[in-house]
C-alpha cells in the first residue's frame, strides 16, 4: 500500500510539473508562433490593442536564427525582429513602426554580425505607391527597384552593394511612383 501511495504521489507531481511547463510556455512572449508574436507586439508601448494588429508576413532567415515579422498596427506599417536563443525560442530583439504612413521602408540587420543587408517594405491598403526606387550611394552607386502592392510586405536582400564611403557610411535616396508612373513627392 505504501508503494502505491508513493507511485501515485510521484505521478501526480510529474503531471503537475508537465502542466506548469505547458501553462508557463503558453504565457510567454516570443516569436515561436503567430499568437505569441501578437503578444510580443502588444508588449511594445503604444501597441497594446490586440484588435488592431495584423500580421502581414513572417520571414525566417535561411539559417533559421532570425525571424522578421511585418505587421500593421492600426493600419500603420511596422516590423518586429526575433533571434532564436539557445533554448530554441525566438526572443524579441527590436521593433520599429511608422505612424500614419501608407508605406514604410526599414533597413534590417540580420545575423550575429548585424550588418545592414536587407530592406523591408511594408504597405497598408491605403498606399497609392506601386514602385519604389532606392539608390544606394557609396564609392559607387547602385539602384534597386521594388514593385509594391497594397497591404503587403517584401524583404529584399541588398546584394552587390557598393563599397561604403569612409569605410562604413552609405547615403540613400528614395523615389516613389504611382501606378501611372507619376512620381510621388
Amino acid at each position: 500500500m505504501l508503494k502505491s501511495k508513493k507511485g501515485i504521489i510521484f505521478l501526480a507531481v510529474l503531471i503537475l510539473f508537465a502542466l506548469c511547463f505547458f501553462i508557463r510556455t503558453s504565457f510567454q512572449k516570443n516569436g515561436n508562433n503567430e499568437k505569441n508574436i501578437v503578444k510580443s507586439i502588444q508588449s511594445i508601448k503604444g501597441n497594446e490593442s490586440k484588435d488592431t494588429i495584423e500580421i502581414l508576413k513572417i520571414f525566417d532567415s535561411n539559417n533559421g536564427n532570425d525571424r522578421t515579422v511585418a505587421f500593421l498596427y492600426n493600419n500603420s506599417p511596422g516590423y518586429i525582429h526575433f533571434f532564436k536563443n539557445k533554448d530554441g525560442n525566438y526572443k524579441m530583439t527590436y521593433s520599429e513602426s511608422r505612424t500614419n504612413a501608407s508605406h514604410a521602408l526599414f533597413f534590417i540587420k540580420l545575423g550575429k554580425v548585424m550588418k545592414m543587408d536587407h530592406v523591408l517594405i511594408v504597405t497598408n491598403v491605403d498606399t497609392t505607391v506601386t514602385t519604389m526606387k532606392l539608390t544606394v550611394i557609396g564609392e559607387s552607386t547602385k539602384e534597386f527597384v521594388f514593385n509594391l502592392h497594397p497591404k503587403s510586405a517584401s524583404l529584399i536582400k541588398l546584394e552587390n552593394m557598393p563599397k561604403p564611403l569612409n569605410g562604413h557610411d552609405f547615403r540613400f535616396e528614395y523615389e516613389y511612383f504611382e501606378k501611372d508612373g507619376k512620381q510621388v513627392k
